[in-house]
């Protein structure tokens, strides 16, 4: 498990390598910010609805789920950053 533990490292220190520059930018930090954030309320009266943070791969599938007026939550939020 030692070699796993190095490789997760490695993909880490790519992934931090490849976001530090978008972790500056205003838009993207507000992104993380609403999905923590709508996160929550989904999943509140869970032990998962009071969340301190979440594993970036989510941010994969904000463009898959949808409303019932078939929005999905990366057009709400893209939505809710512009007003």
């Amino acid at each position: 498990t030692g070699m796993k533990e190095t490789h997760r490292r490695q993909l880490l220190q790519k992934l931090h390598e490849r976001l530090q520059p978008n972790l500056e930018q205003k838009y993207f930090l507000q992104v993380i910010g609403y999905t923590l954030g709508i996160g929550n309320v989904l999943n509140g009266g869970t032990p998962k609805g009071q969340a301190d943070g979440f594993d970036l791969p989510v941010l994969g599938k904000l463009n898959s789920m949808k409303d019932n007026s078939n929005q999905t939550l990366l057009q709400f939020i893209c939505k809710k950053i512009c007003e």
